[in-house]
C-alpha cells in the first residue's frame, strides 16, 4: 500500500489521485495521520495545517460509497458548506432544537 504525503496545498490533488486509483472504498481503505511535528525536546506539537489538511484529503474520497449507489445528490448536499443559518443546540432532554 502507498504512503501518500498531503498539505493545504494538494489536498485536492491528492483526493483526486486517491479516488482515481480507487482508494477510499471497503475493498482499498485509506488510513489519514495529521502528522504534526516535534518539539526540541522530542515532544509531538500537533499542527493546525496538518490536521486542516487531513480533514481535506478526507473530504476529497468521502461520500464515494454512498454516490456510487445512487446518492450522488446526498453527498452534494451533506458536502455544502455555509448554507445553513440554524444553530443546533442540545436541551435538557439530549434533543436539538434551534438555538
Amino acid at each position: 500500500m502507498p504512503v501518500v504525503a498531503a498539505c493545504l496545498r494538494n489536498t485536492a490533488t491528492v483526493g483526486s489521485w486517491l479516488t482515481a486509483h480507487d482508494y477510499g472504498t471497503p475493498e482499498r481503505p485509506v488510513a489519514v495521520v495529521a502528522a504534526g511535528e516535534r518539539w526540541p525536546d522530542g515532544a509531538l506539537r500537533p499542527a493546525l495545517g496538518d490536521l486542516l489538511g487531513a480533514g481535506a484529503v478526507t473530504a476529497g474520497v468521502s461520500g464515494r460509497e454512498l454516490a456510487s449507489t445512487g446518492f450522488a445528490g446526498d453527498v452534494a448536499i451533506a458536502a455544502e458548506r455555509d448554507v445553513c443559518a440554524v444553530v443546533p443546540v442540545r436541551d435538557g432532554n439530549g434533543a436539538f432544537a434551534p438555538g
